[in-house]
């Protein structure tokens, strides 16, 4: 519980009402939202299909395979995103192994000293 100085956290419900239809419209354009897609819908139906083929009734069929599809997108999305912070953790290594390995002067002689030696 917060006190009076404190102003209070944010909840689900203010984690919901904050959502606009433009948040969604932007989800299809995020690196790891088709390979969470394909994997979740072909992992809910091959489950579905496993359940129905092995005679279970088709509401119990569509539960398992709606329940895998729902795991599945959870897991494969974060699995994801994950993947995709530890590319960029290690391109940040690269690039900053690479700027210490890069001289900051090419040269300790001055440009005229290089020109005079090419006169001689």
């Amino acid at each position: 519980m917060s006190t009076p100085n404190e102003p209070e956290k944010p909840g689900i419900i203010d984690a919901f009402k904050s959502l606009k239809m433009s948040d969604f419209a932007h989800m299809v354009h995020h690196p790891c939202f088709k390979e969470s897609l394909i994997t979740s819908v072909v992992c809910g139906l091959g489950v579905g299909c496993i359940h129905l083929f092995l005679r279970a009734p088709i509401s119990r069929a569509a539960n398992w395979g709606f329940g895998t599809y729902f795991g599945m997108s959870i897991v494969s999305w974060e699995g994801c995103n994950y993947r995709k912070q530890l590319e960029t953790n290690n391109f940040n290594i690269k690039i900053t192994e690479a700027a210490e390995k890069t001289p900051k002067h090419r040269s300790s002689r001055s440009a005229q000293e290089i020109d005079e030696g090419f006169n001689e």
